[in-house]
């Protein structure tokens, strides 16, 4: 019991290394921060959905778009983040 106490922190988080002080803060810690997310098209994986969906947004137009918006030339059909 005297562990919680001297700040010690053994259960070590195995994919970001965080310690806690409990399993049950470890489990916790896991849930809320490091529930791994694979994307579906490779083995990369993330911590939070909105980096699985930036990710995705490399694979299909290669590169990240600003708030998940890719704007396409009418005319010529190449993808853009602005419209400028």
């Amino acid at each position: 019991h005297m562990y919680i106490h001297n700040g010690n922190h053994p259960y070590k988080c195995d994919i970001c290394n965080t310690g806690c002080k409990t399993n049950v803060a470890l489990k916790l810690h896991k849930e809320k921060y490091c529930k791994p997310k694979q994307c579906n098209l490779c083995p990369r994986r993330f911590k939070t959905d909105d980096e699985v969906g930036k990710h995705l947004l490399r694979h299909k137009y290669g590169t990240v778009a600003v708030n998940k918006r890719i704007l396409e030339c009418k005319e010529c059909g190449r993808k853009f983040k602005t419209k400028e």
